[in-house]
C-alpha cells in the first residue's frame, strides 16, 4: 500500500505494520545526506552482521568483544574477538588477529597486525609491531618493531627500528 501525506523528504518507518513520521530522520533529496537529530544506537558487535557499521560494504566501526573495545578503519579488528579494553584505529586488518587479548593499543595501517592473545601492547605507526605476538611491547613509528614475533617488554621508536629483532 502506498504512504500518502507525507513530505518527500521524510522518512518513514514501519513497525508491526504501524506507519511513523516521528524518527528524527530527514532526508535531502536524490544524493543528498540524512540528517539525524536523535541518538544512533546500535547494540554491541556480536557478529560481521550486528552492531557494525560498513562504508563500502566493508566493516568500519564496531566494539567486538565487550562495550570497552572500539574499532575503527576499514576491517579493523574481527568480530570474534573476546578481550577487552582494546583500541584499534586504522585499516587493512589493525589488530586484525586478536582474539583474547586485553589492554591494546594500535593505530596505523596492519599495527599489531598478527597480535593474538597477547596484552598490554602500544603501536602507533603503519605495520608498526605487525609481527609482534608478546606481551607488553612499544612500537612508535612505521614498520617499528615489525618482525619482532613473541618476545615481551621491547620498546622500538623510529621508523624501522627492531626489523633484525625476532
Amino acid at each position: 500500500t502506498p504512504i500518502t501525506g507525507g513530505a518527500t523528504t521524510q522518512v518513514l518507518f514501519n513497525l508491526a505494520g504501524v506507519v511513523s513520521s516521528d524518527s528524527g530522520f530527514t532526508y535531502a533529496g536524490s544524493g543528498g545526506a540524512v540528517a539525524l537529530t536523535g541518538i544512533l544506537q546500535l547494540p554491541d558487535t556480536t557478529s560481521a552482521t550486528v552492531g557494525v557499521i560498513q562504508f563500502g560494504g566493508a566493516r568500519f566501526i564496531h566494539d567486538a568483544g565487550s562495550n570497552t573495545n572500539v574499532f575503527i578503519g576499514r576491517n579493523a579488528a574481527n568480530t570474534t574477538v573476546t578481550g577487552i579494553q582494546n583500541v584499534g584505529i586504522g585499516g587493512g586488518g589493525v589488530l586484525g588477529s586478536l582474539s583474547g587479548g586485553n589492554n591494546n593499543t594500535a593505530m596505523g595501517y596492519f599495527a599489531l597486525g598478527n597480535q593474538a592473545g597477547s596484552a598490554n601492547s602500544t603501536a602507533v605507526g603503519s605495520s608498526a609491531l605487525s609481527g609482534a605476538t608478546g606481551s607488553a611491547n612499544t612500537g612508535v613509528g612505521f614498520n617499528a618493531g615489525a618482525n619482532l614475533g613473541a618476545a615481551s617488554q621491547n620498546t622500538f621508536i623510529g621508523s624501522g627500528t627492531g626489523l633484525g629483532i625476532t
